[in-house]
């Protein structure tokens, strides 16, 4: 069986990385919607290397720019 490390290492990375971002916020999230979030942080960035979805190119601000300020609310409301 073939194993990509570097693939598995980029995703862990991800992962830990928004998990540390996240937490800044006090915002906890389960593995499910860390691995949400991954998909949707790679399907970004190749879109966006394509089409001007962003500005933003770094991982970290993108994370912090469009992830956390669309979920930050959830601390101030009792929306679910």
């Amino acid at each position: 069986m073939h194993c990509n490390i570097k693939n598995l290492k980029i995703k862990n990375s991800y992962q830990i990385l928004m998990k540390e971002i996240f937490s800044q916020f006090n915002i906890d999230l389960t593995q499910k919607q860390l691995e949400l979030f991954e998909q949707f942080l790679k399907i970004f960035i190749e879109k966006n290397s394509q089409i001007n979805l962003s500005a933003i190119r770094d991982e970290k601000e993108i994370i912090e720019k469009h992830f956390v300020d669309s979920i930050i609310l959830k601390n101030f409301s009792s929306i679910e």
